[in-house]
């Protein structure tokens, strides 16, 4: 909601939904990495507060959010990880 006009705030999805693979191949891109495997590494912020649909039905709640997305390179090739040597090959 729009604290100022009072409204609701209407979203609408622009393009495609990226998933995780997509995300780290777009910041091995970014970064211009040649070499090595990717993985994606979130940082979640959480927060505790008191909320509930009614004031008489309040209880302790955990927010999560996603604050930031760094991209790590790891050893070995994962489950999760990208190739940028395959990435490089594609073009």
């Amino acid at each position: 909601m729009n604290n100022i006009t009072k409204k609701p705030i209407s979203k609408t999805l622009v393009g495609e939904q990226i998933d995780i693979k997509m995300m780290t191949t777009l910041l091995i891109k970014h970064f211009k990495k040649k070499s090595g495997h990717y993985e994606l590494a979130p940082e979640f912020a959480f927060s505790v507060v008191q909320a509930g649909p009614s004031p008489d039905k309040i209880m302790p709640t955990v927010m999560v959010g996603l604050s930031r997305i760094a991209l790590v390179e790891v050893s070995e090739a994962t489950q999760m990880s990208v190739d940028a040597e395959a990435i490089q090959r594609r073009k």
